[in-house]
């Protein structure tokens, strides 16, 4: 199944539009032993093709599973959108999640692309993605211009229809090749999987009302320091975001900025002895470049219909299972700069900014800060949300054996200050706040194979400053302290190198097992699920001296977005092992919050946001038992959970 709306803001959202109308579907029907040399059969409503009372059967067949690629987008379309473009009643459907398989999250457990094209290319699939038909498809669901020959909002050139209907069925024959490769997902992911689906549909409730204040105070504040740029540069700079003009006037003040990012800007303003007006520039810069912008109208764009905003989980976005995010991406909102933003949050919706201003300070700071209070419960419902603490370093000391480390955690010490006192070689009661978020980046930061030199940067980014030589005594601190963990990268790439040099043996090591199968590495976690690292080698390099073994595989980049080989080390395989673990710890939470009556949300990190209706009298405590408690593989790790409700997100 696949199929094309006219235009996009969520897939639910535009779903539902009036206007949203389907151009063509493309299936395939069989059994896995068929699939392969069945007929790909195609219907466009515009073309007048034979009648789909066939395909809808086919769905209204409970026997009969449906396999599309990123499925939720089918999902929403055939409930509604189908049955306008059938001319009948009967092809609106309300079809079970639990008749779907999507190949995209098959492809993403087995580390692979999720996107069509990339996974085709990585699998090397028969079929390809069609990229001339995807710019048609591209042009065909957007409005076109108006011009002095045709008024026509809509491209509708027959030949072009008849070229977007091979498209389509191009993309069901790549998504059927790939099905029949990927291995399924495993009976709890399955479970997983549909739980993430029901989330994505469910969605969460906003507060329209917050929103739309602070649009409008945002479009107002824009203005004022626009015309504030232009008044500083005596109108040769028209407004913050002319990044040449802004960039050429900063350098006529003395300072040449290799670009005006985030960060760049940031570290500037750092700096002492700035012209003024350079130094104001830069602010007002550094105001206007607030995401927070994109998120608030994201916020208005996906909560057309009900007030509610939905698709915005990616299951298994990451190749370590964690959740990523789209639309508002509530996976990066930023840390807010204010003490209490639920507080901000309710002066925000009368809209005075000047209130704001005079409260708070800078108003885009404060828009910034309360992007979540713009979730709120459910009308009747309180919002529960449980963090994880320290998940990943208790993990890794879990993963390590390390006896001594998981003791201090079950004893209630304080790693961070423990590591600052170490570091800086002062009683643990002299400590004070700065040197504890030092030795907090260390225990969350170093337990990876991380360099001094990284290290010093990661402090940056967190507006820690050290110096070189405090970075490289914390980082070699923590490699003595906690020395288990170092073992722990040596014997996971140990494992690693030996699985891929004698792919007919298996390797136990720190409660994971490393094997090949299927021509790919597969880590076996604590919990059962396997990692997979795609096409891996071994090749011996020289390296300090003498030829070593290096590790390599295919994978996404995080940064470039793209597929390709890239080398690996104990460090990284250790940072994905327990990230992995971690995310496992959470998914098997999630399951039970749902199965005990709370409706989870979303997923942040660590952290499950879910909600309860308030006459059930629903504890913090229960919730925090219930995502304290440890699965039976997690026998020993030293799980500990934050939590709260109240009406509005916030940062616990």
């Amino acid at each position: 199944l696949h199929s094309f709306p006219t235009r996009r803001s969520s897939d639910l959202e535009y779903s539902k539009y009036p206007s949203t109308e389907i151009l063509t579907i493309a299936w395939r029907l069989g059994t896995r032993e068929t699939l392969r040399e069945a007929e790909t059969k195609t219907w466009s409503p515009l073309l007048g093709m034979s009648d789909p009372s066939g395909f809808v059967n086919t769905l209204a067949d409970n026997e009969i599973r449906l396999v599309a690629h990123n499925a939720l987008f089918e999902q929403v379309i055939t409930r509604n959108c189908l049955w306008k473009a059938t001319g009948s009643i009967a092809g609106r459907h309300e079809i079970p999640i639990c008749r779907w398989i999507c190949t995209a999250a098959l492809a993403s457990a087995q580390a692979l692309p999720r996107d069509l094209e990339r996974m085709a290319m990585a699998l090397g699939l028969t079929h390809q993605k069609d990229s001339e038909g995807r710019r048609l498809m591209l042009k065909w669901c957007k409005p076109r211009r108006v011009t002095k020959k045709s008024d026509a909002k809509w491209y509708s050139d027959e030949e072009e229809l008849k070229r977007l209907v091979q498209y389509c069925a191009s993309d069901v024959d790549a998504e059927t090749e790939a099905f029949l490769i990927l291995p399924p997902l495993n009976p709890f992911e399955r479970e997983l999987w549909e739980l993430d689906q029901k989330m994505n549909l469910r969605g969460f409730a906003i507060d329209r009302k917050l929103v739309d204040a602070c649009l409008a105070m945002i479009e107002k504040e824009t203005i004022a320091l626009n015309e504030e740029t232009a008044d500083l540069t005596m109108g040769m700079v028209g407004s913050a975001t002319e990044v040449a003009a802004f960039t050429r006037y900063l350098s006529s003040c003395g300072l040449d900025l290799d670009n005006l990012q985030a960060k760049t800007v940031a570290d500037t303003l750092k700096l002492e002895g700035i012209d003024p007006t350079a130094r104001r520039l830069l602010e007002i810069r550094q105001a206007i470049g607030k995401t927070s912008t994109a998120k608030y109208e994201a916020f208005r764009a996906r909560s057309q219909t009900d007030g509610r905003v939905r698709d915005i989980l990616i299951f298994h976005s990451a190749s370590t299972g964690r959740w990523g995010g789209t639309g508002v991406q509530p996976q990066n909102f930023p840390r807010p700069a204010i003490k209490n933003a639920t507080k901000a949050a309710e002066y925000c919706c009368s809209g005075d900014i000047e209130s704001v201003r005079l409260l708070y300070g800078n108003p885009m700071a404060v828009f910034s800060s309360i992007l979540r209070s713009v979730i709120v419960a459910s009308k009747g419902k309180e919002l529960f949300c449980g963090d994880y603490s320290a998940v990943e370093a208790r993990v890794v000391f879990w993963l390590a054996d390390h006896t001594a480390g998981l003791k201090m955690y079950r004893d209630g010490i304080d790693l961070y200050k423990d590591m600052a006192s170490r570091i800086y070689r002062r009683p643990i009661a002299e400590i004070n706040a700065d040197q504890r978020q030092l030795g907090k980046q260390v225990i969350l930061g170093a337990g990876f194979g991380m360099g001094h030199r990284k290290f010093l940067l990661t402090c940056d980014s967190y507006g820690i400053t050290i110096d070189e030589e405090t970075a490289e005594r914390a980082i070699k601190t923590y490699r003595t302290v906690h020395e288990p963990v170092t073992r722990l990268w040596k014997s996971l790439e140990a494992a690693a190198v030996r699985a891929i040099l004698e792919p007919t043996r298996k390797f136990c090591v720190n409660r994971t097992k490393w094997f090949i199968h299927g021509g790919n590495l597969k880590c076996e976690l604590p919990s059962g699920r396997l990692l997979t690292y795609q096409k891996p080698e071994v090749k011996f390099e020289e390296k300090w001296g003498e030829k070593r073994p290096v590790l390599y595989f295919w994978g996404m980049n995080s940064i470039t977005h793209q597929w390709e080989r890239s080398h690996n080390y104990g460090g990284s395989l250790c940072e994905n092992v327990t990230q992995a673990t971690a995310r496992d710890l959470m998914a098997d939470a999630m399951v039970r919050i749902e199965k005990v009556g709370f409706e989870n949300l979303l997923c942040v990190h660590d952290e499950i946001l879910a909600e309860t209706w308030e006459i059930e009298d629903r504890t913090v405590e229960e919730f925090t038992e219930i995502m304290a408690t440890n699965p039976p593989w997690a026998e020993g790790l030293p799980t500990k959970v934050e939590a709260w409700k109240g009406p509005r997100y916030r940062k616990g």
